[in-house]
């Protein structure tokens, strides 16, 4: 087994370690509060508050309980489909770069395109298909003098 010789940037001792690891979890509860505040603010802006069974979002008339819940039980059940995927492009256009009124007005334009596809789609699959050809007849050939061969089973 072969040693590895150590070199000045890596620094392995137990207390390097536990600071990475120390900076890693305080990186990690900042984005997890900046994510739960958005959502926050996100749900507060669509009213869901006025729908929520928790107390202090109706006293607070805000988003003011446990976000992941909202989420789970309201957020998807209550908010249109079209309404979810207009958000999510915004967010992913901001995320590129966009000016917020940029990425809504882009995304407003990507939901249009998409509904014109699927309405383009929709009236392509209902058009009704072409009659079949009606089926050839079937021709009988002229009898034969004698029956044919039939062998029988044993």
């Amino acid at each position: 087994m072969t040693r590895r010789s150590r070199t000045d940037d890596e620094d392995e001792s137990p207390q390097a370690k536990k600071r990475q690891r120390e900076e890693f979890e305080r990186e990690r509860a900042e984005q997890t509060r900046a994510l739960e505040e958005a959502r926050r603010h996100m749900f507060s802006h669509f009213g869901m508050w006025t729908i929520c069974p928790d107390k202090r979002c109706i006293r607070a008339r805000a988003c003011n309980g446990d976000v992941e819940i909202c989420l789970r039980e309201r957020w998807h059940v209550h908010i249109s489909d079209e309404t979810r995927a207009l958000l999510g492009k915004t967010f992913d256009l901001m995320r590129d770069g966009m000016s917020p009124h940029e990425a809504v007005a882009a995304a407003q334009a990507d939901v249009a395109r998409r509904k014109r596809l699927a309405a383009a789609a929709d009236a392509h699959h209902a058009e009704k298909p072409a009659a079949p050809a009606a089926p050839a007849p079937i021709r009988r050939s002229a009898p034969v003098g004698h029956s044919p061969r039939v062998r029988g089973f044993l």
